[in-house]
């Protein structure tokens, strides 16, 4: 009976219903004067709670979480709390161990640096580690490699973030939101707005490791190479993503060098620019083994060329490849199944493409979206491409990333997720 008793209450003692929640203050009150003193004296399971307002100096930045199995969050969301780093250190360093149970929470990390030449991660440096990160913003925050995060090795999970105006600069300098090397990333949820880099990944640059993102809004990003996202040796699973007035001098929206896999599927690609080639995906590089699977997508007014540079196993499905402003719609091999190509300035069914027209549900006409001027790539009711309108009569079901739209009403202002739930 003593032994039971003794059991129940050492499993009581240890239960999560008994951590201790922290609580910081701007102004150096609450239970304890910073943020690196309130987790130096947290345990695992613990939570640090952050008042609302701006946190600076010593002990407010390059906040070390020890390995520690905790959260540090906001009370009220990273819109009310603010870690400003004033150009002088980064927000936090996640360099012990840290796992999925590590969490930063409801945080906006601004004006993060991480100190010189050749340094990386702005905001946040993450080795070996795997943190969640989730509902934080990270902005205006500069390094050499991954303006806002560096990830080497690990596996991270990033949900619901906004990555705005983060800047990788100096020679041969990528990732303007986020570098990753040899790590397993996920992603889900974030928006990546107006981040730059001097050389690849204007918002994500991923070398070598695992890329899964789904949900995700990639917006007026830019770089030498790959506008949003570069990456290489890295399998990479895109899922319900919109990219959109990305730009590059290759690779407007994505650039991939040396990638293996690569699983595309109810993407928009819209309004992305290159210079030179590849305005929407752009491949480079491919090994023979390669694996490329474009899945109901949407690519749509990307110039010099909508998807180049295809070859390996290429799988084109679904998808609308519509108005490149300049270039072909595809340069490369591909087979193509249920999909329209239509109105590109540099040709729509050629090349390797030109017999497939008129085969296996393939056609080339207006996919007539709602309002493309102001960027509503859902479909009119009697869009061909959409089901039983197939101009063949083929059962294709939907063709392209959004179902049918044109609302009556205004539509208020949502997430590229909400607009996928209204319409799909």
């Amino acid at each position: 009976m003593r032994t039971l008793l003794q059991t129940t209450l050492l499993l009581a003692l240890t239960s999560p219903c008994f951590a201790t929640t922290h609580t910081v203050l701007p102004d150096g009150t609450g239970d304890f004067p910073t943020i690196q003193a309130a987790i130096d004296a947290a345990v695992d399971g613990d939570i640090v709670a952050l008042a609302d307002g701006v946190f600076t100096g010593p002990g407010n930045r390059d906040i070390d979480l020890l390995g520690k199995e905790i959260t540090v969050r906001s009370q009220n969301g990273y819109a009310n709390c603010v870690i400003d780093c004033e150009g002088t250190g980064r927000g936090f360093l996640l360099v012990s161990g840290e796992t999925a149970l590590s969490v930063l929470q409801g945080l906006t990390v601004t004006h993060g640096w991480s100190g010189g030449e050749w340094e990386e991660g702005g905001a946040v440096q993450c080795d070996g580690s795997s943190p969640t990160l989730t509902d934080c913003a990270f902005v205006d925050n500069q390094a050499h490699g991954g303006g806002a995060l560096t990830f080497s090795g690990g596996a991270p999970s990033i949900e619901g973030c906004l990555f705005e105006g983060n800047l990788s600069s100096g020679d041969a300098a990528d990732g303007g939101a986020i570098r990753a090397s040899g790590t397993t990333l996920t992603m889900s949820g974030c928006t990546f707005r107006q981040n730059e880099a001097s050389a690849g990944g204007g918002a994500v640059a991923c070398w070598s490791g695992v890329l899964d993102a789904a949900d995700c809004a990639f917006e007026a990003n830019t770089a030498e190479s790959g506008g949003a996202l570069a990456y290489a040796f890295t399998p990479l699973t895109l899922t319900d993503c919109a990219f959109t007035q990305n730009s590059a001098a290759s690779g407007g929206a994505t650039l991939s060098q040396s990638g293996t896999l690569h699983s595309v599927s109810a993407c928009l690609f819209a309004e992305n620019t290159a210079s030179s080639s590849g305005g929407g995906m752009r491949f480079q590089n491919l090994p023979g083994n390669a694996v490329i699977e474009i899945n109901g997508c949407s690519l749509v007014g990307n110039s010099n060329g909508q998807l180049d540079g295809i070859d390996g196993d290429a799988e084109i499905a679904n998808t609308i490849i519509a108005f490149a402003e300049a270039g072909p719609a595809v340069t490369g091999s591909a087979t193509a199944t249920c999909c329209d190509i239509f109105g590109n300035a540099g040709g729509d069914w050629t090349g390797d493409l030109a017999g497939q027209l008129g085969l296996d549900g393939n056609f080339s006409e207006d996919p007539r979206f709602c309002d493309p001027v102001s960027g509503d790539y859902t479909l009119e009711a009697g869009s061909p491409c959409l089901p039983g309108n197939h101009p063949q009569g083929s059962d294709c079901g939907v063709i392209g990333a959004l179902g049918e739209g044109c609302p009556a009403s205004p539509v208020e202002a949502t997430t590229w997720g909400g607009i996928k739930a209204a319409y799909r």
